[in-house]
């Protein structure tokens, strides 16, 4: 990673430790990593980590900090025309693409080839790969 931590999140979480006097340790980890290491107890907060069930046996959720739009994305070289995509279920002819440990339950019945990060499932898409990436807008607009 380059440069310097920053986000909504990040911001949030240091402001709010900082008021209570607790220093941060960062750590930068691929996501499905940092899930693993909050499961087995060797990192204390995730921010970031949307709701799943199976997660409440390892973690407590805040209120939501903020949301996110979910969104397809696609290379103009492949498709020309802007892709018409109605339902989740006119995805399965095309090979989809995300990242390792984030939650798609919004995408049931959906085969979806997971990346190690955002860039590798950019990459991905860039070289034909795959057909779309599901990534955040707000992120992907950065």
């Amino acid at each position: 990673m380059q440069g310097k931590l920053k986000g909504v999140a990040y911001d949030i979480v240091v402001q709010a430790l900082k008021s209570q006097n607790l220093n941060v340790k960062n750590m930068v980890l691929p996501w499905k990593r940092c899930l693993s290491n909050a499961a087995a107890g060797k990192v204390d907060l995730v921010p970031n980590a949307s709701f799943k069930e199976q997660r409440l046996k390892f973690a407590h959720y805040s209120l939501p900090l903020y949301t996110t739009h979910l969104m397809l994305v696609y290379n103009k070289e492949k498709f020309k025309d802007i892709p018409k995509i109605q339902k989740i279920s006119e995805l399965h002819k095309f090979k989809i693409g995300g990242v390792l440990g984030f939650n798609y339950s919004k995408f049931v019945g959906v085969d979806i080839i997971r990346a190690n990060s955002r860039k590798t499932l950019i990459d991905q898409l860039l070289l034909n790969r795959i057909d779309f990436a599901i990534l955040q807008k707000e992120v992907f607009n950065e």
